[in-house]
């Protein structure tokens, strides 16, 4: 188990956790046991607040065709250029029969759609899989690391710019004049 939302306060000789976690440690932790702690570098509300420009000026150059594909939402858009950059989680299972896996491959499929949710479901065989997009929370359980978030940053920018024939580059001096 690693703790990444706890922060913790070295004392020379053992890491102490601030008085504000001292409760949910006494809660969670066992006196005894081993945990791993990990240094966690805060990302940068800049680079966060940089991508969001730059994604709301490629949503303002799309043709009208490209919007109604992501749902006339620009979120719907970034999520879906997260699971095709490869930034997803994944959920499969493995069915008696390839029938039921194609049962359950358009029952999956419905519900995301009815739900207006991103993702793509395959199933291939017996196996079904589901991929949704990462979060890229700033805090929270799954939020994703200073590294991370820069790569997805990146990967989904560079997928998105390419919608509208611009580079990076270009994008983002012009969500800079933007903003």
């Amino acid at each position: 188990m690693t703790l990444p939302h706890i922060k913790w306060r070295w004392d020379g000789d053992v890491m102490v956790p601030l008085p504000i976690y001292v409760s949910e440690c006494n809660r969670d932790l066992v006196v005894g046991e081993v945990y791993k702690l990990e240094p966690i570098e805060e990302r940068s509300q800049k680079s966060h607040g940089h991508y969001f420009a730059c994604l709301n000026e490629i949503w303002k150059q799309l043709p009208d065709e490209t919007r109604e594909r992501f749902h006339n939402s620009q979120e719907y858009m970034r999520k879906w250029a997260l699971i095709q950059t490869g930034w997803t989680t994944e959920w499969y299972h493995v069915f008696d029969t390839a029938r039921d896996a194609i049962a359950s491959a358009q029952r999956l499929q419905l519900d995301m759609f009815s739900r207006d949710e991103v993702g793509v479901v395959k199933h291939s065989g017996r196996t079904v899989q589901m991929f949704h997009a990462r979060s890229q929370a700033m805090r929270g359980e799954h939020a994703m690391n200073k590294r991370e978030f820069q790569e997805s940053k990146d990967d989904v920018l560079d997928w998105c710019a390419k919608l509208i024939g611009v580079t990076v580059s270009e994008l983002s001096a012009n969500a800079g004049r933007a903003a």
